[in-house]
């Protein structure tokens, strides 16, 4: 979340086990890079967009079919806002 103009805010509930994933990720990405000021708003906002791509692609398969893939990286400054290239595998 770059634009603080385009973000809305509110309170969400998690379990136990969900909080403590978040928890956990905010304090692996932290510690991978001591610049990353990530917070629990970035991870989750991660998961949420991640899991929205993954919805897109599966209702629209044919725009991924001889496309290289890209996987988000946790090593950034910024917390999970980097992307590094991962190779596809073409079908065929």
């Amino acid at each position: 979340m770059k634009d603080n103009e385009n973000v809305s805010k509110f309170t969400i509930s998690l379990e136990k086990d969900l909080f403590d994933w978040v928890e956990e990720q905010v304090i692996d990405i932290n510690k991978k890079d001591r610049r990353a000021k990530s917070s629990r708003s970035a991870v989750i906002a991660h998961a949420v967009q991640a899991m929205k791509e993954s919805e897109q692609e599966k209702s629209n398969p044919s725009v991924r079919v001889g496309a290289n893939a890209l996987k988000l990286s946790e090593s950034s400054a910024a917390g999970l806002s980097t992307r590094t290239k991962k190779n596809s595998r073409k079908a065929g």
